[in-house]
């Protein structure tokens, strides 16, 4: 519906080439739920570190360029089968948490009004999330994404450098590849060399 609606005529010819974007932050955790406001006005509030996760997973989905990210914390409650599905696309730490988080996605193609792979009448409540959505890259080509973060993980940047271009010669606009390949680079220079100091993670504030 929010497709629909950006693709009228009338919002085209008001704000040309406009559309609309969403990212999901996934995470698990414990919260505490209580009323915020005042006399006028009562707000049900959920406090806890792990809903300031939540959204700055929700955040980082823009710098990712992905739909769906999600901590290792979300991912633990995931049945094997789907942990399968998901991509680590990088372990990073920021400066008011005690250890890294390795972060996830699962990659869900896009669409638009014009995709005859995706009728309306698509998605019907009660059917699989997966069969209707199903990973939108080949399982070899995950697996060689896979190697290149557990090879960046690890300080072999140039054997994750090398697998990364691999991976963009087929997903040239992969938004993880980008990313580890533009951090690589800015730590390690141009040769992407790992830095003896390197933790196996990425300290960040970006999120």
């Amino acid at each position: 519906k929010l497709l629909r609606l950006t693709s009228r005529d009338e919002v085209q010819a008001r704000i040309p080439g406009y559309t609309t974007k969403m990212g999901f932050g996934l995470h698990a955790g414990w919260a505490i739920q209580g009323a915020v406001g005042s006399e006028h006005k009562i707000d049900l509030a959920w406090l806890s570190p792990h809903v300031q996760w939540a959204e700055r997973l929700e955040f980082a989905t823009k710098l990712y360029k992905v739909p769906i990210l999600m901590s290792d914390a979300f991912r633990e409650h995931l049945s094997p089968k789907v942990q399968r599905l998901c991509r680590r696309v990088d372990r990073v730490k920021v400066p008011d948490t005690a250890v890294p988080m390795d972060l996830y996605t699962y990659d869900v193609r896009s669409f638009d009004l014009e995709d005859s792979s995706w009728p309306p009448d698509m998605v019907k409540s009660g059917n699989n999330f997966f069969s209707q959505f199903p990973p939108a890259y080949r399982r070899e080509w995950c697996d060689a994404f896979q190697a290149a973060v557990s090879w960046y993980v690890d300080g072999h940047w140039d054997k994750a450098a090398h697998m990364l271009r691999v991976c963009m010669v087929e997903v040239p606009e992969d938004g993880p590849c980008q990313r580890l390949l533009a951090f690589m680079k800015d730590v390690g220079g141009p040769n992407m060399v790992c830095p003896q100091a390197w933790k196996g993670y990425r300290e960040t504030s970006e999120f």
